[in-house]
């Protein structure tokens, strides 16, 4: 069977039977040097560090990174978590939502992060994440008591989610445009093979 690689910058809209990627550019990829003590052999690393879990990773080069995602790959999916008055269509859609990009330099051994894809790194109004949904979905409503709207169409596959905040009201829904990736740096690791699990480095 022939495999397909579905490359997007926004959403991920690819068949259960085709891989897909992640291209992105981090626009502030000059601070590496005296964050990360260097500039080469930098990895980016999607993951999540809650479930101890490398989704994949790949070189950044020229501060650009494409992070490929094998399309067999099992994913531990969990219920779609909502607050009350958000209505999921189906109900209890699994899904798999990935939790912090973070870059790591082995000669070094340092792991530095998050990465955040957002229209500015410190003061947002738009943050894009990436969701996997086991099947097609509509996420609808509006969260009791809260200022948070949902409008989201999530495809069977992986998914951009965006969150767009104005005036103290959220609004997460598909994202609409292309938005750029920033290192925040808030979290600095050195030694990090001793810290984290050891499947955390078997690649690259």
């Amino acid at each position: 069977m022939k495999r397909f690689l579905t490359v997007l910058t926004l959403t991920l809209l690819a068949p259960s039977a085709s891989a897909v990627a992640i291209l992105g550019h981090l626009s502030n990829a000059a601070v590496l040097p005296s964050l990360m003590g260097t500039d080469q052999d930098v990895y980016v690393w999607l993951t999540n560090m809650t479930q101890g879990r490398v989704v994949s990773r790949a070189a950044l080069k020229d501060g650009t990174f494409l992070l490929n995602i094998p399309a067999a790959l099992a994913l531990p999916t969990r219920p779609l978590d909502v607050c009350s008055g958000v209505t999921v269509k189906p109900a209890r859609v699994p899904v798999y939502q990935t939790e912090t990009l973070v870059l790591y330099n082995r000669a070094h051994d340092r792991l530095l992060g998050p990465l955040v894809q957002a229209d500015d790194p410190r003061t947002p109004t738009r943050i894009v994440r990436w969701m996997y949904s086991d099947v097609a979905a509509t996420v609808q409503g509006r969260c009791t008591g809260l200022n948070t709207t949902y409008n989201l169409k999530l495809r069977k596959g992986w998914n951009g989610v965006m969150t767009v905040s104005t005036s103290g009201n959220f609004h997460v829904t598909n994202p609409d445009r292309n938005l750029p990736y920033w290192l925040l740096g808030d979290l600095k690791l050195d030694q990090a093979s001793r810290t984290l699990p050891a499947s955390f480095f078997r690649q690259p």
